[in-house]
């Protein structure tokens, strides 16, 4: 049974406890209920909500990872983290090149007849493929509006397909995501600038904080997961390391929980304190 165990929940890794952080073995896990529990706290915990991870807490909130901002105070926390990855960058901003590269020859294509039905035949210098003396041709034969706006809604998907790869390669260069906590409200944002996707949830429902491991081995692809009046998840692009140092502050802060190592950049949160 030991061994089916191990292969059915990929013990490689650690499974630890989510209330106090202690490794439990393959013999504590009973998978006709769907538990598992405690040696030490005694706690039962869904098999679905266990820790993955052979670091306990206090070792992964001591090795603050690269690309961390802190912004402190007695009432509000704010944590900046990268999502920056050089591997994602080049990739998408590859496909981006190439795809666009050759979009783009038909984008001015259908920029040059819509100019020459506005405003007559096209200047020499105006980049239009196959022009003959300033007049843009399709099928050997000038664009008129009916296959100039047949172009244009063609080109549609394929100029929004070419954005989005844009836009993912820029995202994975200077990409972050943002956590505020504050007592009047709190959000997480990720994305780029002002271009970002909020999460809102009140801090005082917060009942569970969970990590959930992506079934693959990439070191991306783990989300956070912050039970509330709303259920927030984020961190899908985060590196290992990130997400899982943010996942073990959040339930320290949020939860107080009473494994706690203190982090000199953090200071303690007033009303979190009034409310524990």
């Amino acid at each position: 049974m030991p061994g089916l165990l191990k292969k059915l929940f990929n013990f490689q890794r650690t499974q630890r406890c989510p209330n106090c952080d202690t490794p439990i073995d393959a013999e504590a896990i009973n998978l006709q209920e769907g538990v598992a529990l405690c040696p030490d706290c005694g706690q039962l915990t869904r098999l679905a909500e266990l820790n993955l991870c052979a670091r306990a807490e206090t070792e992964i909130l001591a090795q603050q990872p690269s690309g961390v901002q802190i912004d402190s105070t007695p009432q509000t926390l704010r944590i900046w983290v990268t999502q920056r990855s050089l591997g994602g960058f080049v990739v998408a901003g590859l496909f981006a090149a190439f795809w666009n590269g050759i979009v783009g020859i038909f984008v001015l294509h259908a920029i040059a007849g819509i100019c020459f039905n506005l405003f007559g035949p096209l200047p020499d210098w105006f980049p239009a493929a196959g022009a003959k003396h300033g007049v843009p041709m399709i099928n050997d034969e000038p664009m008129t509006w009916g296959p100039t706006m047949f172009l244009c809604l063609f080109l549609i998907p394929f100029v929004v397909i070419g954005l989005g790869m844009a836009f993912v390669a820029l995202f994975n260069l200077i990409g972050s995501s943002v956590i505020q906590l504050e007592e009047s409200g709190s959000w997480v944002a990720t994305g780029i600038w002002r271009l970002r996707w909020w999460k809102r949830f009140d801090p005082r429902h917060v009942s569970g904080i969970f990590f959930q491991r992506s079934k693959s081995e990439d070191s991306r692809g783990n989300t956070i997961e912050i039970v509330a009046d709303d259920t927030v998840e984020f961190g899908t692009y985060l590196s290992k390391q990130r997400a899982e140092w943010l996942y073990v502050v959040l339930k320290n802060l949020l939860l107080q929980r009473p494994i706690q190592h203190p982090i000199p950049e953090i200071m303690p949160l007033v009303w979190l304190q009034r409310r524990a």
